[in-house]
């Protein structure tokens, strides 16, 4: 078994590469929605534009949220 704080480095490296490539995905969706190109390929234009992008961010953070829930679940079983 490893001694001292040794053993923490095996626990908070790989814990922190893992928060870290989060996060960039999360930033890389606020980054494609300012992208004109992708919002009119997805019919996001017009005067509502703003209700579709906060609908489609609205999903996906419910649908981050419960797939943490299960995956949070799952890992304690």
């Amino acid at each position: 078994m490893l001694q001292g704080q040794k053993r923490w480095l095996y626990i908070a490296i790989p814990i922190f590469f893992f928060w870290f490539f989060g996060q960039i995905d999360k930033v890389g969706i606020s980054v494609i929605q300012t992208d004109p190109g992708f919002l009119s390929d997805l019919g996001l234009t017009g005067p509502d534009k703003n209700a579709k992008i906060g609908l489609i961010s609205f999903i996906f953070m419910i649908s981050y949220s419960c797939s943490n829930i299960f995956w949070v679940l799952l890992s304690t079983s």
